[in-house]
């Protein structure tokens, strides 16, 4: 047994066509040819047929009559039906029936409304790659904070070109496949070299996605907070049993990112820390001044700064602090009514 992705469409039938052939010279037969398809050895070579079926008739009935004498005219030479889609019909034999296509009676096989279809998914999906670039252009730099969330969004930005590209490509050869059914019989290039280019894009995709997606869930890694310190609870006097839960990524851009969040067991104070560290005090330094323009970054709406220190406010309460020291850049948030003093309990212990 063996497993096949078989996806074509109706202006690629004879690639389907090569290819069925090649598995029916190796005795290999389904009994449901889908996107998935499944292939089961047999002793002796079994024969596959593309045909397309011409719909004729006013009413839904009358379609559904013709598409059954269709299928019968097959049925009765010893063929059975094995997939359908899109007027594109593929039928099974045991036996050699060579069966040749009167492209003339073929000229409605594509309607407009699959044309139209075609047109639609084009334009969606270049609209999605447009909206998609923008949200990555004006993303902000904490949005890769590790490699794997950055392959991801590599991942999704080749997905929306390759869908761009294949559906203008399908609207492209279905009109050109139309056209050319008016006037007789199709003549269609094989396209070898772009169904090729296509399926391996594909698999880098899905690499990229999957692999991203894994790598940012398995590779963060819980920090100690004895050898990489963060500001406490306790450096603001509250002196109390807490959680601290950590957690540390590194990415492309950002060579290490350090997540901390404690809680007070008995009452209802919490800090949020999330430390950036870049490669070099410059790079920090030019993130420092993107967070002044950004202080959504922060989670608040307003900021006043210096050149070490920026204090977030939401309305006129102090809710965030940011720190720039050495090569990092730390976001604190804490759970508490924040003061000056605070602020100066965090320069103290960030600056000196």
């Amino acid at each position: 047994m063996k497993f096949m992705i078989m996806n074509y469409k109706p202006y690629e039938y004879e690639l389907l066509q090569e290819k069925l052939d090649k598995l029916g010279k190796q005795g290999y037969s389904t009994n449901d040819l889908s996107f998935i398809s499944f292939f089961r050895k047999k002793d002796k070579p079994v024969y596959y047929t593309i045909d397309f079926f011409n719909p004729t008739g006013s009413s839904r009935n009358d379609i559904k009559i013709s598409q059954l004498t269709f299928i019968d005219k097959y049925e009765d030479k010893g063929y059975r039906c094995i997939y359908h889609k899109n007027n594109m019909y593929v039928f099974l034999s045991n036996n050699d029936i060579p069966i040749n296509i009167n492209w003339k009676e073929k000229k409605d096989i594509i309607p407009l409304k699959q044309r139209l279809k075609s047109f639609a998914l084009f334009f969606v999906s270049i609209v999605a790659l447009a909206l998609y670039s923008l949200y990555l252009f004006n993303a902000t730099f904490d949005m890769f904070y590790s490699y794997g969330i950055t392959l991801y969004y590599i991942g999704m930005l080749l997905l929306f070109i390759i869908a761009s590209l294949k559906n203008y490509f399908d609207f492209y050869k279905l009109t050109q496949f139309h056209k050319e059914l008016q006037s007789g019989k199709p003549q269609l290039k094989k396209i070898y070299t772009l169904k090729k280019v296509y399926n391996i894009s594909l698999i880098i995709m899905c690499l990229l996605i999957g692999g991203g997606l894994l790598e940012d869930f398995t590779n963060n890694h819980p920090f100690n907070i004895k050898t990489h310190q963060v500001i406490q609870l306790d450096d603001f006097g509250y002196q109390q049993n807490t959680n601290i839960s950590t957690q540390s990524y590194s990415s492309f851009t950002i060579p290490h990112t350090y997540i901390s969040l404690e809680t007070s067991k008995n009452t209802n104070e919490a800090l949020y820390i999330k430390e950036f560290a870049f490669h070099s005090y410059e790079m920090a330094k030019k993130i420092f001044e993107q967070m002044k323009e950004n202080p959504e970054i922060y989670s608040c709406n307003s900021q006043k700064s210096n050149k070490t220190t920026i204090c977030g406010y939401i309305g006129d309460s102090l809710t965030s602090i940011v720190i720039l020291h050495d090569q990092q850049v730390t976001i604190i948030i804490p759970g508490f009514e924040v003061n000056e003093s605070h602020v100066e309990i965090i320069e103290d212990f960030y600056l000196k």
